[in-house]
């Protein structure tokens, strides 16, 4: 009997089959789960990130909200004449107390503002552990305050128009000595300017206030947090030497500004936008990772920064962890491969050659295997699992039968459905007719036309709801004839000229003259109705609408429009197509079956369709296969 070489054995070139595939799939695994640990930990932490920026904005935003808001409420009340004069160095006492964060309060009359005062001043400001006040008049000082020469922010501003709202952090050289941003609210008397109310809140108070909770809003992660005012002021920084420079005008002027990413980062920031960005710091000589975002109630802006290293040392270590997994379930499924193979030889072309038969359909296959191991067990199940899939053959059939003649039920009820809502219906929009054109008093003709606009949506509703059912069931049916859809859009944009007029809207066409379309003419003409309206009712006033029609080089016929509207998110877009997919946002807009009309006939006739949506508008594209 000839000795069986090692590596002519089975379990050699299982192995050696095995060994190869295992260890590419190994270092393909490696490699992916390399990069999906990489992407979750960089999203764990822009989450954290962004956790961080919003305890810091949180809490920036309720204190000057709050502030803000008890600064409007006073106006109103000198606006309604509710506080006098008398109190006015009393209110702002009260609001320099309300808060640590508030340095003080002013109130700024206008020239002759109450009685015969020609304009007046009352401040109330901390000084160490006391509150000291400035009143005065310009009859007492005139030289000491002149408002209608100052250049002020927060007095020049508001004067000429209604505004209110935070300051641009500045340096006050007068009773503050000491950087702050001012919340200023002018109050009138029947559209007469009569002052100003305001509330300075020191930076340098705020900075102390946010490294105490410091601890507490970061959550154990080395971040540094900088907080810039609109105009790239640095407002509050870990490093307290930067607060108050302006640290993009700086970069500008000392650095060109394609060597600086920093540049980048605090342009988008204090631009308002909301976003992450890995980056080189020239500074520390290391890889960082940011966030931005902004606080939109003093319109300043926030970017969090933590050392790339960081996050490194997190992915690192749940890769050190995830490649030990992985290498003990190799090494097992190694030990269990060698021991199967030393037991599989001949059963294993009967197990093939039954896995074939099952593959082709054949269910009455059954496997004969004089052994108790689990070889005979697993032939057992194997006949076992060809019984009960001969039965769910038998099974599934029984059911599609059954199925098939629900359908059919669906489709018979849905017509009828439709037809017994419009035989009542036409009665309904006659009789609506009648008695509109027989009513004379206003109120009651205006309930008639809220009846007469509800009967005719639920006219047109029931019209589209017929044609799609009938596209859906009966297209097969139906008669196919060539369509010059060129001309087709042509007379829609026609019948469509006094909504266009309305809207002040341009409608530009690209056409292909002799565009030919062997479809439904009927369906198809009222497909590119639903298009078209539905670009003019959603395009902006004074906007452009695009349509283009051409023969694209596969010989098929093209169709583009395009309007520039309101964007529709991109997790939204699906929704478009669906049967009143953004019904809770549109509630009140007759948009329930429109699109999905479009998709249920460009899908009867496996055409090719898009929609996307951008700043630049939404555009709705096909092409006609046939």
């Amino acid at each position: 009997m000839p000795q069986l070489k090692f590596k002519d054995s089975i379990l050699f070139k299982v192995g050696v089959s095995i060994l190869i595939p295992v260890s590419l799939i190994f270092a393909i695994m490696f490699y992916l789960l390399y990069v999906n640990i990489q992407e979750l930990t960089e999203e764990k932490y822009i989450n954290q990130l962004h956790e961080i920026n919003l305890n810091y904005t949180d809490y920036i935003t309720d204190k000057l909200d709050g502030l803000s808001s008890k600064t409007k409420l006073i106006a109103n009340e000198i606006e309604r004449g509710r506080i006098s004069v008398d109190d006015f160095l009393e209110v702002t006492n009260d609001i320099t107390l309300s808060d640590d964060l508030v340095y003080g309060s002013a109130i700024a009359l206008a020239p002759k503002a109450f009685n015969n005062n020609e304009m007046g001043f009352y401040y109330s400001f901390k000084s160490k552990n006391s509150i000291k006040h400035i009143q005065f008049t310009s009859s007492e000082d005139k030289s000491y305050f002149n408002y209608q020469h100052s250049n002020l922010e927060w007095w020049k501003t508001p004067s000429s128009v209604h505004h209110n709202g935070w300051t641009k952090p500045y340096f006050d050289y007068d009773a503050g000595q000491t950087d702050m941003v001012t919340f200023f609210q002018p109050f009138f008397n029947n559209g007469r300017f009569l002052g100003i109310i305001t509330v300075d809140v020191s930076i340098d108070l705020l900075k102390e206030i946010l490294l105490s909770h410091e601890k507490h809003f970061e959550e154990n992660i080395p971040t540094d947090i900088f907080l810039f005012s609109s105009d790239s002021t640095l407002v509050y920084a870990d490093n307290t030497v930067l607060i108050g420079r302006n640290v993009l005008k700086e970069v500008r002027s000392k650095v060109p500004e394609n060597e600086v990413e920093e540049r980048k980062i605090i342009s988008n920031a204090i631009s308002g936008k909301v976003g992450r960005q890995k980056f080189y710091s020239n500074t520390f000589k290391e890889e960082k990772f940011a966030f931005y975002s902004p606080i939109i109630s003093t319109n300043w802006h926030s970017i969090a920064v933590i050392p790339y290293s960081f996050i490194q040392d997190s992915i690192f270590s749940k890769m050190l962890r995830t490649i030990m997994f992985l290498i003990t379930v190799t090494l097992i499924i190694l030990v269990i491969i060698y021991i199967i193979s030393n037991s599989i030889t001949s059963p294993i072309k009967k197990l093939s050659h039954a896995s074939i038969g099952i593959a082709e359909g054949n269910y009455d296959m059954n496997i004969k295997l004089n052994t108790k191991s689990e070889l005979g067990l697993l032939a057992s199940n194997f006949n076992s699992m060809s019984n009960k899939l001969k039965q769910r053959e038998n099974d599934l059939i029984i059911a599609n039968e059954e199925l098939k003649v629900l359908d059919d039920a669906k489709t018979k009820f849905l017509l009828l459905i439709s037809h017994e809502i419009r035989t009542p219906l036409n009665g309904i929009i006659g009789f609506t007719d009648i008695i509109h054109e027989s009513i004379k008093d206003p109120e009651i003709l205006e309930f008639g036309d809220l009846l007469k606009q509800s009967v005719n949506r639920l006219d047109i509703f029931s019209r589209k709801a017929l044609d799609i059912t009938q596209l859906q069931t009966r297209f097969n049916t139906l008669t196919k004839s060539d369509i010059n859809v060129s001309n087709i859009i042509i007379e829609i944009i026609e019948t469509k000229e006094e909504e266009i007029t309305l809207k002040r809207i341009k409608v530009n066409k690209t056409l292909q003259k002799d565009v030919i379309h062997n479809g439904f003419p009927e369906y198809f003409t009222g497909m590119l109705v639903e298009l078209i309206e539905n670009a003019i009712v959603h395009s902006d006033p004074n906007s452009i609408v695009d349509i283009s029609l051409e023969i694209n080089p596969d010989g098929h016929p093209s169709f583009s429009i395009k309007n520039k509207g309101e964007i529709i998110p991109s997790d939204k877009l699906f929704l478009v197509l669906q049967p009143f997919g953004l019904a809770q946002k549109h509630i009140d807009q007759n948009i329930g079956l429109g699109l999905y009309y479009v998709k249920t006939y460009l899908e009867i006739l496996e055409a090719k369709f898009d929609i996307q949506s951008d700043e630049n508008g939404t555009v709705f594209s096909f092409e006609l296969m046939n």
